[in-house]
């Protein structure tokens, strides 16, 4: 099972002769398969009530699914509603055809929307919400549209036929949800020999058709992880059925394997997008319960990897307790116990401060957070949990070389948070990558006010998908003539931005992150960019531009914001954003005016949930020299700033003169 990325070309021979004998006729399941009694999930009855935030809410939901009421990212479901067909899309109501899964185009228009909708509804966490509530309040009217969905969607999905077949990934997410469906509602009226055996069926073929179809040829990221995750599940939680032991195999090999071809040595994800990263620390961590739960030994990789990952997710964390959208984020979570927002990883680093005994990963969280812990922790990691204190971590700065992440933040708990991004441009196929070189996120306690728009769709609207990735929905620098990245299609590049060289420097008072890459235009002509971008402890945040190579182009300084546009008011200093609460300036070398706009966009909150906010840019016709400079404070007085071709010379507010010198060694 070594290796299995260096045979993938005769993997996926193997899947296309396995395809076209499915097309024919595939297997039926073995007979006698129940699914009562699963080995896991263990669900403790000792160790007390799930935090009562999370039970209310939790209710509410399991309520308005009862009552047909169910929710697709930011939308509701009302066509699902009225017709009850798991293979219609959900909005617009579009059937689609009950076909072999091979031979739907669901990316060309086939889906009747963005086929993750379809996708999202039939992860089925509305059905998990109502086993969830039976087994808070053991009242059986939650039983009752549990049963019948279940059966509606066996009767729809049958094995290999229709959309809901198309994507590995999506069978082993479904596969997660429903092996915890049966767990939690074991032992109720609902499993009568006949819906328990078809069940069964359903789930063998899930667990087959995903050690058939794995991802390793054509996505092998977390789709490839959350896949063997799936196998893992089902393996472990009926171990007695035939073909567990090979799933078992199968899938804790490719997630050991994956460990050495994922995770990059800093302990981020090597598609470079937190939302991917927080997905990859969930399977790892639901695979470390799931051996302890079963008694099956742990690989001895799997903690130190475990605990690096849940490191980074709690350093990445924005002052207001979400993941920073950087590359693209879809909204969803493996296994949807906790009601959490989908970038808030609280539930995660709860779960695994329990298993490592870390109190500073817990700094700052929620504790209805806790939910996801009830659920998969055994007695005594809850108890741990409950006695563990949270520890303010003691960072100022923090450096992800590999990834290229650059974080720095205030001492104080109100000052100001500083993330820059100078990596590579994403990771395997840079599928999930944007063109955000340079991008830069900040914070003044716990208000985002530049922010990464993030990823609203991935499918259906090629405009939106392509404005996502781009350079100028990112706090970067755009030159017109000289793209740095040129897209092919919703999940492809032609050409992927340049690596830069990056520096990164902490000082006593603050830190200073230095990058430099260069680029062609499309006419040849040989450009460079230059960024240094410094926090200031007590002052503010500075960023400089140098830019070569340039001149007689058009060049944008683009700044995201997250505030109503009503928020920024322009003024001949500069602007006045948020009430007041911070001073925006900007100054340029000698002939290089900036002359700014603000517009109303759009970002996204999560996958398909739009938000309202700005976009301020500072547009300039390049000189022969084109030096920038932009500055964030509080408060009235400000920064000042004087510009040379070499040196920003920079002094602030209480008298401390600094300098910003081109070059980056």
């Amino acid at each position: 099972m070594s290796h299995r990325r260096a045979i993938a070309p005769l993997i996926r021979a193997r899947q296309e002769l396995r395809k076209r004998l499915d097309r024919l006729r595939i297997p039926a399941a073995p007979q006698g398969l129940r699914a009562g009694n699963p080995q896991v999930p263990h669900l403790s009855a000792a160790h007390g009530g799930i935090p009562e935030m999370a039970r209310q809410a939790l209710l509410s939901e399991a309520e308005a699914v009862r009552d047909g009421t169910w929710q697709v990212f930011g939308d509701t479901a009302i066509a699902f509603r009225e017709s009850g067909d798991w293979r219609a899309h959900p909005l617009s109501g579009q059937r689609t055809p009950l076909l072999h899964w091979t031979a739907l185009r669901y990316l060309d228009g086939e889906a009747g929307g963005d086929v993750k909708q379809i996708w999202e509804l039939n992860r089925h966490r509305g059905l998990l919400r109502l086993a969830q509530a039976w087994h808070l309040e053991g009242d059986p009217r939650w039983l009752v549209p549990l049963a019948a969905h279940l059966d509606g969607w066996m009767a729809q999905n049958p094995p290999g036929a229709g959309i809901n077949w198309a994507s590995s990934l999506e069978v082993a997410f479904r596969a997660l949800v429903w092996t915890w469906i049966r767990a939690i509602t074991d032992g109720s009226d609902i499993w009568t020999p006949a819906r328990d055996a078809a069940f069964a069926a359903q789930l063998w073929h899930h667990g087959r058709h995903i050690a058939c179809y794995d991802s390793v040829h054509h996505s092998p990221n977390t789709h490839l992880t959350g896949e063997a995750l799936g196998l893992i599940q089902l393996a472990l939680a009926w171990p007695g059925w035939p073909e567990a032991s090979g799933w078992a195999r199968l899938g804790e090999a490719i997630m050991l394997e994956e460990l050495e071809y994922q995770m990059l040595a800093d302990g981020v994800h090597f598609e470079l997008a937190p939302g991917y990263h927080r997905y990859t620390t969930e399977f790892y961590l639901l695979w470390m319960v799931l051996l302890k739960q079963t008694g099956r030994p742990v690989p001895a990789a799997l903690p130190t990897a475990l605990a690096q990952m849940l490191d980074t997710l709690a350093a990445l964390r924005r002052p207001d307790g979400l993941l920073p959208a950087l590359g693209d984020e879809d909204g969803s979570t493996a296994l949807p116990l906790s009601l959490a927002h989908p970038r808030d990883p609280a539930p995660i680093l709860w779960a695994g401060a329990a298993l490592f005994g870390r109190g500073d990963w817990l700094w700052g969280l929620d504790s209805a957070a806790r939910d996801l812990s009830w659920w998969i922790l055994d007695d005594q990691d809850w108890e741990r949990l409950l006695v563990l204190q949270p520890v303010r971590p003691s960072w100022t700065s923090r450096t992800f070389a590999e990834a290229g992440y650059y974080l720095a933040r205030e001492p104080d708990e109100n000052g100001w948070w500083c993330l820059v991004t100078a990596g590579a441009h994403g990771g395997e196929h840079s599928g999930h990558a944007h063109t955000d070189l340079g991008h830069v996120e900040l914070a003044l306690g716990t208000r985002p006010i530049v922010t990464d728009p993030g990823s609203l769709v991935y499918t259906g609207n090629d405009t939106r998908r392509g404005w996502d990735r781009s350079p100028e929905a990112h706090a970067t620098l755009s030159v017109a003539g000289a793209p740095l990245a040129e897209p092919s299609g919703a999940f492809g590049w032609r050409r992927t931005a340049p690596t830069p060289k990056a520096v990164f420097t902490p000082r006593a008072d603050g830190a200073t992150t230095r990058l430099r890459y260069e680029w062609r235009a499309t006419d040849g002509v040989r450009l460079s960019h230059e960024r240094q971008v410094a926090l200031f402890d007590g002052s503010g945040v500075v960023v400089a531009d140098w830019l070569g190579g340039a001149a007689g182009r058009e060049v944008t300084l683009s700044w995201p914001l997250l505030l109503l546009p009503s928020e920024i008011l322009l003024d001949a200093m500069g602007a006045s954003l948020a009430g007041g609460a911070v001073r925006l300036r900007w100054a340029s070398s000698s002939g290089n005016t900036l002359s700014p706009s603000v517009s109303a966009v759009t970002f996204a909150a999560t996958y398909q949930t739009p938000v309202p906010a700005a976009m301020l840019r500072l547009s300039s016709r390049v000189g022969q020299d084109w030096v920038a400079v932009t500055w964030f404070t509080t408060g009235e007085r400000a920064l000042k700033s004087a510009i040379s071709g070499q040196e920003i010379a920079i002094t602030t507010p209480d008298g401390r003169s600094l300098r910003l010198c081109r070059g980056v060694d």
